[in-house]
């Protein structure tokens, strides 16, 4: 059995639990600027599948509406607790998927969520997309994107600066954040890439954006405050760990 084939089938099974994974992103001032979240999904076959696996997950499967829907819902749901256990995060993120926006189910999902929450403020909720939202359409992206933005949320991408990261597209779309990929510092470590990076950095500049440096060490921070990123999050945040997020729990915040 492929790989994909059994992360499909773990899917469709309903196994759970799925728990929210956790970091802060903070400023070189060691200031606490947002708290990006993913979901984590505890497998019996598979083991755990860490945010990436995830990611690759919610992409490539008929589940991704779904997963992103329950995400959605249990973010505005837990909004008013998030925000004060993270006092002083200005935004935090809740990732989805092309599919999803492409479709328009993903400003459906949103109004639906805001119908039910009225009184979360939708302007610190950050949707996160992976830099392969740039392979699409653009124009049929910039169209959702603008609906999106003026119903207040705002819009990061991650894993740019990645190896299949389109650049000269960058431009194109509207967004309000960047989380470079880890790929980043670690190429400027060994590989001493530092024109290159100096490039990418230049071109998400025209944009009034807030950049962040993914998964880093305390030894890339130095790196990454060079090359003019705003802040970071580290590899693993153990002061925040993990939050229970069963998929099927509306109404108990203890299952």
């Amino acid at each position: 059995m492929t790989i994909r084939k059994a992360v499909e089938q773990t899917l469709y099974s309903g196994i759970k639990p799925i728990v929210l994974d956790m970091q802060r992103v903070k400023n070189f001032s060691n200031e606490i600027e947002g708290v990006r979240t993913s979901l984590i999904i505890k497998s019996l076959t598979l083991g755990t599948l860490t945010a990436n696996q995830y990611r690759f997950v919610a992409r490539r499967t008929a589940q991704a509406n779904g997963l992103i829907e329950r995400n959605i819902e249990k973010l505005f749901y837990f909004f008013e607790d998030l925000k004060k256990e993270h006092e002083g995060a200005g935004f935090f993120t809740v990732s989805v998927y092309a599919r999803a926006l492409l479709s328009g189910e993903l400003t459906a999902m949103l109004t639906e969520a805001m119908a039910k929450h009225p009184k979360v403020d939708t302007t610190k909720i950050c949707l996160e997309m992976s830099a392969d939202l740039l392979f699409e359409n653009l124009e049929e992206c910039k169209k959702e994107l603008s609906v999106i933005k003026t119903l207040g949320f705002k819009i990061a991408l991650c894993e740019v600066g990645s190896e299949f990261c389109p650049l000269l597209r960058l431009n194109e779309i509207p967004y309000d954040i960047v989380f470079l990929d880890g790929y980043v510092p670690r190429s400027m470590e060994d590989d001493g890439r530092e024109q290159e990076i100096m490039a990418l950095m230049s071109i998400i500049s025209t944009h009034p954006v807030k950049i962040y440096g993914s998964c880093v060490t305390p030894e890339q921070i130095p790196l990454l405050e060079k090359i003019g990123a705003d802040g970071y999050t580290f590899a693993k945040d153990e002061a925040l760990g993990e939050k229970e997020w069963y998929v099927g729990s509306k109404e108990n915040k203890e299952e």
